[in-house]
C-alpha cells in the first residue's frame, strides 16, 4: 500500500517480462528496512557479546579447577603434616602448640578446598545461564532476520515489473493515487500476452453442432469488417 510516485507506460505500451510499470513510494518502506536491519545486527552483536562472555567464564573455570587441584594439594600436604605431628605429639617429641598449629593449617586448607570448589560450582551455573541466554539471543537474532527479509520484499514490491511479454490493454492508477492492499492485491495494469491471438466464443445453428469437431477449420466475419473473413481451428466445444 502507498502512493504512487511513477508511472512507465500506457495503454498500447509493449513490454518484456521484467519491465518496470509504475513505483510505489518507496521511502516508508525503505525505513522499515534499515529498522529491521538495524536490529537484525544489533542482535547479532547482543549474540556476540554472549559468546565472549561465554569464553571468559569457560577460562575462569578452567581457572578454578586448577585452583581446585592446587588447594588439595595444599589440603594433601597439610593432612600429612598433621599426622605427624600428632604422632610427634603422641610420643612428646613435640609440643602441643604445634599439633594445634598443624590442625590449624589443615583446616585452614580445607577451607580453602572448599572455597574453591564453590567457586567453581557459581561459575558452572553462571555459565549454564550464559549459554541459555546465548541461545535465546541466537532465536531473536533469526527473528529480527525474518522481520528484515520481510521488509525487505515490502520493498521490492514497491516495484511493480511486467510478469510477461504482451502489451498493456488497460491501466487503472495514475500518478499521486494512493494504492491501498490490506485485503487483496489491486489490479494495476491489464497486460495481454499475445494480441495477434484471440479466442472466439460463439454460438453455432443446432443443425451444424454435429459437423463441429476440436481442430477442425473455421471462419468466420465480424460486422467492423464486413468484407474480411477470418480464420481459426476450433479449440473446444
Amino acid at each position: 500500500s502507498g502512493n504512487v510516485v511513477r508511472i512507465n507506460v500506457d495503454f498500447n505500451s509493449k513490454v518484456k517480462k521484467g519491465d518496470i510499470l509504475a513505483e510505489i513510494d518507496p521511502v516508508p518502506f525503505q525505513n522499515q528496512l534499515a529498522q529491521a536491519t538495524a536490529d537484525y545486527q544489533n542482535s547479532l552483536a547482543n549474540v556476540a557479546t554472549l559468546e565472549a562472555q561465554i569464553e571468559t567464564s569457560r577460562a575462569n573455570i578452567a581457572n578454578m579447577k586448577a585452583n581446585i587441584a592446587k588447594a588439595q594439594a595444599a589440603l594433601d600436604d597439610a593432612q600429612t603434616q598433621l599426622r605427624r605431628i600428632k604422632q610427634l605429639a603422641d610420643e612428646g617429641v613435640v609440643a602441643a602448640q604445634q599439633k594445634d598449629t598443624a590442625q590449624a593449617a589443615y583446616d585452614g586448607a580445607l577451607a580453602g578446598l572448599h572455597s574453591a570448589q564453590a567457586q567453581e560450582a557459581q561459575s558452572e551455573a553462571q555459565l549454564k545461564t550464559t549459554l541459555s541466554q546465548r541461545d535465546q539471543a541466537k532465536a531473536q537474532a533469526l527473528m529480527k532476520k525474518a522481520a528484515e527479509n520481510s521488509a525487505r520484499l515490502q520493498l521490492a514490491y514497491c516495484t511493480i515489473r511486467a510478469p510477461i511479454d504482451g502489451t498493456v490493454i488497460n491501466r487503472t492508477v495514475n500518478v499521486g493515487q494512493p494504492v491501498a492492499a490490506s485485503l487483496q492485491a489491486p489490479n494495476l495494469f491489464s497486460i495481454g500476452q499475445d494480441l495477434t491471438h484471440m479466442m472466439v466464443y460463439t454460438n453455432t445453428d443446432e443443425a451444424d453442432v454435429g459437423r463441429i469437431r476440436v481442430g477442425a477449420q473455421a471462419t468466420f466475419r465480424v460486422d467492423t469488417f464486413p468484407r474480411e473473413t477470418f480464420y481459426g481451428r476450433v479449440a473446444q466445444v
